[in-house]
């Protein structure tokens, strides 16, 4: 299992206004994910009309590294540290109404360190392979996300705080569930960001879109 997580400052334009971005970016290959209906009983997965939820488990060895240069809107951030992180544990939630995301939660931690985030209802959607299925996608955004410590495994994070938890968004990609609605090979991105006062909504949009243009 391989993953990532990276630190940028960068710059992002949106609805024709910039403002200035800190973020954490994981990235998580080899993840396990299971599909459940309405019951909490494990089924087969319900493709872009699913109900019911998703959970996704991970854990092992995380490859830490920075991106020297991340490309917002043109705009290209600077880059402010890395880290090596020996071992992690994800585990996510997350809860589905006819494919679309209805909430969820969020864990990420390694040792000590532990980032939490609650997943927001109403934004985000699975998404298929041009309406052939597998592999599916699945997008959703983030709030409420707190750092318990002001390193995480070695990482200054400290700057990552706002009143009421940081915004940031999670991908799902290449999840090839079987018969059973289990995959044990899925990736996701996670992102974690403090954009400047009253632009929290407009950056969650654009992350999604950022995480888009990254696998393009």
């Amino acid at each position: 299992m391989r993953s990532l997580i990276a630190v940028c400052t960068g710059l992002i334009a949106a609805s024709g206004a910039s403002a200035a971005l800190s973020e954490v970016q994981f990235d998580f290959q080899g993840l396990k994910v299971q599909a459940f209906d309405t019951m909490g009983l494990a089924t087969a997965f319900g493709g872009t009309t699913h109900t019911g939820s998703l959970t996704v488990n991970g854990s092992g060895a995380l490859i830490s590294s920075l991106d020297i240069t991340e490309d917002r809107s043109g705009l290209v951030s600077a880059e402010l540290g890395a880290g090596q992180v020996g071992d992690f544990l994800f585990t996510m939630t997350l809860e589905l109404s006819g494919g679309a995301i209805t909430g969820g939660d969020l864990t990420i931690s390694s040792g000590a360190d532990t980032y939490a985030a609650d997943i927001d209802n109403g934004v985000g959607q699975v998404r298929d392979s041009f309406g052939r299925g597998a592999p599916f996608m699945v997008e959703a955004l983030s709030s409420g996300g707190v750092f318990n410590n002001a390193t995480f495994s070695g990482i200054d994070i400290s700057r990552f705080t706002a009143p009421g938890g940081i915004v940031g968004s999670i991908r799902l990609f290449e999840f090839r569930p079987n018969g059973s609605g289990f995959d044990g090979g899925t990736d996701a991105e996670v992102f974690a960001f403090v954009p400047t006062p009253g632009a929290m909504t407009i950056m969650a949009v654009g992350a999604l879109a950022a995480t888009r243009r990254r696998r393009a």
